[in-house]
């Protein structure tokens, strides 16, 4: 009964902390207008300038020995392609988790490894990202075939090369980092792939469950975070030059570093490389405290990365997404609470006024979800969501 009273007393306490701080925000606003009043000012529309974030275009080479736990997934796909069905011309496997979680990384060794070479007569692999622009997507994977361009040719001839070019080939395709959660241009592309002879493949990463629901005629491949003692072996191998340069004061204060990372490898790569061969304590400790978005990194590190998942989020969804950075990080939300204040906040709005406001919520909630701002869901029996925590480098997003 104690523990119950105080764990009580903290939700409490949380939920008066947020709504001090939406009053605070509130009041600000009632202030500006009050100002726009007095000083008339008048309101004008103006098209927000939105600066287009591009992901740096992926490769299918790898150096097998750099990857650190990886091996158990790479083996389970491995298993996936080699068993493709028999029955079926092409089988899309689609590989979805956290960007910088190592999807693409994943990938890369599969499609490198000697087995899948042998049991494949081709082999292709071509970047997405947000473009997905069906004469673009068809013109990169005929060049990843045939080493050709074909961008001075019309649709109706590309899809003709296209199809020539997988005829009776049992074709391995990896359409990395996709976005385009639009069935029907996708459906248009696959028809223009089944081509190929029985046990061909189509290997499809993303960050966001419904593309990975739209593509896969498989089951999602839902890739997992590395273990504490992985993410701690990857950050010693980008900080320091060798494993006889550890030094074990460093050592120990890298332990506490990789817990902030949540088992995501990009974030550990991008920590252990900000400290290499730096020997001060003191520059490590201002690693281990600090939160990650206030440590400067370049456009291939984690926080732009993981920008790129909110650049793509409708205008509804940001709003509600932001918001999240108001509870504190670790702490288990309940769903409703998550809905509740998002309708408080004004965040949600039914347009025609024939919809219930915490049925839209609960459909804000489950694309987050989707989108894997959230984690360590606690499920009712029948699969309902009942809370969930917020993932602390999605945390630092928000923010």
């Amino acid at each position: 009964q104690v523990i119950n009273f105080f764990s009580f007393s903290n939700q409490l306490a949380l939920q008066f902390k947020i709504v001090r701080k939406a009053k605070e925000i509130r009041k600000r606003l009632d202030e500006i207008a009050a100002d726009r009043r007095n000083f008339h000012f008048s309101e004008q529309v103006v098209a927000p300038h939105v600066e287009t974030r591009v992901r740096e275009q992926t490769h299918s080479f790898v150096r097998a020995s750099d990857i650190i736990g990886r091996e158990s997934d790479k083996e389970v796909i491995i298993e996936l392609l080699l068993s493709s069905s028999d029955h079926e011309n092409v089988s899309i496997i689609p590989i979805v988790g956290l960007g910088g979680l190592g999807k693409t990384t994943l990938v890369k060794l599969v499609y490198s490894d000697d087995r899948v070479v042998r049991n494949f007569e081709l082999r292709m692999w071509v970047c997405v990202s947000e473009d997905f622009s069906l004469k673009m997507v068809i013109e990169k994977i005929l060049k990843s075939a045939t080493g050709e361009s074909y961008g001075h040719l019309d649709m109706d001839q590309i899809q003709i090369h296209l199809r020539d070019v997988l005829n009776a080939k049992r074709y391995l395709l990896v359409l990395d980092d996709v976005w385009n959660d639009d069935r029907n241009k996708w459906i248009e592309l696959r028809d223009l792939l089944i081509n190929g002879t029985c046990g061909s493949t189509i290997v499809v990463t993303t960050r966001n469950k419904a593309v990975a629901t739209i593509t896969g005629t498989t089951s999602p491949y839902n890739l997992r975070g590395l273990s504490d003692d992985d993410c701690l072996s990857l950050f010693l191998k980008c900080a320091f030059r060798g494993e006889e340069n550890w030094l074990p004061n460093l050592v120990e204060i890298g332990k506490e570093i990789v817990k902030k990372c949540g088992g995501v490898p990009l974030a550990v790569k991008t920590l252990g490389s900000l400290l290499y061969m730096k020997t001060e304590e003191r520059e490590w400790l201002h690693i281990r405290d600090n939160d990650i978005w206030k440590i400067e990194q370049k456009e291939s590190d984690i926080l732009p990365i993981l920008r790129l998942s909110y650049d793509q989020m409708p205008s509804h969804l940001r709003q509600c997404f932001a918001y999240c950075s108001m509870f504190p990080k670790g702490y288990e939300i309940p769903r409703e609470v998550f809905i509740n204040l998002w309708i408080a906040q004004g965040f949600i709005h039914s347009p025609n006024g024939n919809r219930q406001l915490e049925d839209i919520g609960n459909l804000y909630f489950n694309e987050l979800l989707s989108r894997f701002c959230f984690q360590h869901v606690v499920e009712a029996f029948d699969g309902e969501i009942l809370a969930c925590k917020i993932h602390n480098l999605v945390h630092d997003l928000a923010q």
